[in-house]
């Protein structure tokens, strides 16, 4: 196991830990998503930019994971990356 596996395993044992670590899980579940669909198809960050209609700035915002990434930029992200958005329901 790597030092950062490990790292993490101690750190979500703590349940506080844990409980924040999941309220952040759909944000990195996009992120990853938007940063694999934009490799698959051969697209840097301002290309997939250009398409959509913002900055660079922008996607590197989105695929850091940082929160506020509106649902109309997510369609927006999936169509130009000929990809379905997800929607993620909390129950």
């Amino acid at each position: 196991m790597t030092a950062w596996k490990q790292y993490r395993k101690k750190l979500l044992a703590d349940p506080h830990v844990a409980a924040e670590y999941m309220k952040l899980k759909p944000e990195y579940q996009l992120a990853r998503s938007v940063i694999a669909a934009r490799l698959k198809m051969g697209l840097t960050q301002t290309e997939l930019a250009i398409r959509i209609g913002t900055e660079q700035p922008a996607i590197s915002r989105i695929e850091r994971g940082q929160a506020g990434t509106s649902i109309r930029t997510i369609n927006k992200i999936a169509k130009a990356l000929k990809a379905r958005p997800v929607t993620y329901i909390e129950a």
